[in-house]
């Protein structure tokens, strides 16, 4: 086990109570539901970009995104997708979601700038003139999806990922337990919304 893991290891009862304080998640539960429940005149619909493989496909992460989008997309007509991550992540996505044959190029959006969550959502607002949307991500992700984006003032739904796709890997949770506090913080500074 290597000083990284360790070092996580001692210290997570802590980060377990910062992540607790911040209540991202208990504020995230209300805004967080199936596509039906939300907006039927919702026009966009954010897609939060996650690693892809060496051979520049999708990872299954990314793939259960997408698919969710995709689904979305076809149930309605006028969303329009804002891909966001990085120039890789986002050309595999667009790749992806065209070859899926479903969803009409000129139905997507692209933001190659979205290096982390929050820098994905000041892009939706500041770039693309985002106000309200839904938000597409797994389970562990998307609770920081909708903090972020409430408190830069957007209107911003999540759309749940059917329980048979959401990824319980333990080390993602852990992960996020991390930047939901980062999130918070950066949430309370002064000047970054």
């Amino acid at each position: 086990m290597g000083y990284k893991r360790t070092a996580f290891r001692i210290a997570k009862p802590v980060i377990s109570v910062l992540d607790n304080i911040s209540g991202i998640k208990k504020y995230s539960e209300n805004y967080i539901c199936a596509p039906n429940g939300i907006l039927p005149h919702m026009q966009y619909c954010i897609v939060f970009g996650a690693r892809i493989r060496e051979d520049h496909s999708v990872s299954q992460i990314l793939q259960e995104r997408l698919d969710k989008a995709i689904e979305v997309g076809i149930d309605r007509m006028n969303i329009i997708f804002l891909l966001t991550g990085v120039e890789d992540e986002v050309a595999a996505m667009k790749e992806y979601m065209q070859a899926r044959g479903e969803i009409r190029g000129d139905r997507i959006l692209c933001d190659t700038g979205g290096y982390t969550t929050y820098q994905s959502l000041l892009n939706a607002r500041d770039k693309f003139g985002i106000a309200t949307a839904m938000a597409v991500s797994n389970s562990f992700h998307l609770p920081r999806c909708v903090f972020i984006g409430r408190k830069l003032g957007m209107q911003i739904w999540g759309v749940e990922i059917s329980p048979k796709n959401i990824d319980k890997r333990q080390r993602y949770e852990e992960y996020e337990s991390l930047a939901r506090i980062k999130a918070w913080l950066q949430t309370k500074l002064p000047g970054r919304n």
